[in-house]
């Protein structure tokens, strides 16, 4: 199989996550065209703990000065906005654990 077709472990545990993360409700009340996508601040939350950021504000530093760090996470990750810091923990403070159960389900279904 040629390298471009093949993907690393991780990339297939990342689409399962990507996958599930869709599934979720927005929670929100108020949704508009501008709206960053709650599937984005969720992926954006596994890249901070995955890439092992010490902060939410320091990887939302990155994301704004370092053009080829946001351009990987939006490939490895299938994000394609990336909210502030706050705005992140604004959106999946409210999310109930519930939602994530079914992440894990399948992360370990896989392995």
């Amino acid at each position: 199989m040629p390298p471009s077709n093949r993907k690393t472990v991780a990339e297939k545990l990342i689409t399962i996550v990507s996958k599930e993360a869709s599934k979720i409700p927005d929670f929100r009340k108020r949704i508009n065209e501008d709206s960053i996508p709650l599937h984005d601040a969720i992926m954006s939350g596994l890249a901070v703990m995955h890439l092992k950021y010490p902060s939410l504000l320091q990887f939302d530093r990155d994301c704004v000065k370092k053009p080829d760090k946001l351009r990987n996470l939006k490939s490895l990750y299938r994000v394609g906005q990336v909210p502030c810091d706050t705005y992140l923990r604004e959106m999946l403070d409210p999310i109930e654990t519930r939602y994530f159960r079914k992440f894990f389900t399948r992360l370990f279904a896989f392995v």
